[in-house]
């Protein structure tokens, strides 16, 4: 049994080969460009969003690998990283 570790929706996205727009479609977000801001750390999901996104991924992405994404970002911005 292979077990896959917790990761970043852009990680998931490019290990099972979709793209934003097809992702964006399969979970109902309306817009690629929404998922795209997801992807990169522009914009955190709304509460509906993470639900949908967690289980579309069957756990693998999570809020925590959103606020772990939102939290490197911050501190590369200030010099910490």
């Amino acid at each position: 049994m292979v077990t896959m570790r917790a990761m970043t929706l852009d990680e998931y996205l490019r290990t099972m080969k979709l793209t934003s727009a097809q992702f964006a479609e399969t979970a109902g977000i309306p817009s690629k460009q929404t998922v795209h801001n997801y992807r990169h750390g522009l914009r955190f999901p709304t509460a509906a969003n993470l639900v949908r996104i967690r289980e579309i991924t069957q756990g693998l992405v999570t809020a925590d690998d959103f606020a772990n994404e939102r939290a490197r970002r911050s501190a590369a911005e200030q010099g910490g990283i």
